[in-house]
């Protein structure tokens, strides 16, 4: 009985703890399958604002992928922010509505100390890191770069869910991936040359609203 017990504790361990690099690869022979899911609380976010056409260096609040195709939003952030939204707060039903966690982008004009002379600092955040890094951007052509170092991060939490480390992965080769922006009313759309790793096949853009919140780069 004593070995059994280990043994399942062992099978738990090594099920929980993973390296991402391991992660299931995207099969491109199968089709996902549609699945009826459940609201996320932490989804309301209104894109059909029509006014004026916010700068490009200011704050944005990330919102999700999109497909170009489709148009219709990826389910993995939600999920993510949800399962972090749990952790956070301790449990589904501890005040989840009071849940505050922007996954921001803070694009200045600031010529970083770690920059090259034509980019500037920008900062941003995930549910694990913060990040003050580099970037530049061409407001004719709307061209944008992202340049991320991991020296250049600060952890603030862990990403303790598949949901959490699949959004990590994603948020960060989407930026790297970076080549176009556009912006329409209040919203920043940033287009990438490839698509993330753990999102299904197709094109996408990185869908950003404009976020008024003084808020300084800080973790739980």
């Amino acid at each position: 009985m004593k070995w059994t017990r280990l043994i399942l504790l062992l099978v738990v361990f090594i099920g929980c703890g993973y390296d991402q690099e391991y992660l299931p690869q995207e099969n491109g022979d199968l089709e996902e399958e549609e699945v009826e899911r459940a609201p996320n609380p932490l989804e309301d976010f209104d894109l059909t604002y029509d006014g004026a056409d916010e700068p490009l260096v200011r704050d944005w609040e990330f919102v999700n992928f999109q497909n170009l195709e489709t148009g219709e939003l990826d389910y993995r952030t939600p999920m993510s922010k949800l399962a972090h939204a749990i952790i956070y707060n301790g449990g589904y039903e501890n005040n989840l509505e009071d849940y505050y966690f922007p996954l921001f982008l803070r694009l200045t004009e600031v010529e970083g100390k770690s920059c090259e002379e034509d980019k500037s600092e920008f900062g941003t955040r995930t549910h694990a890191y913060q990040y003050l890094a580099c970037y530049s951007f061409d407001e004719s052509s709307h061209e944008i770069r992202f340049t991320i170092d991991s020296e250049m991060r600060e952890q603030i939490g862990s990403a303790t869910s598949f949901a959490a480390i699949e959004y990590e992965v994603n948020y960060l080769q989407a930026l790297q991936n970076a080549y176009r922006y556009e912006i329409s009313s209040n919203r920043l759309y940033i287009y990438m040359n490839s698509k993330p790793r753990y999102l299904p096949s197709g094109e996408y853009r990185m869908v950003f609203l404009a976020w008024d919140e003084e808020d300084e780069l800080k973790g739980d």
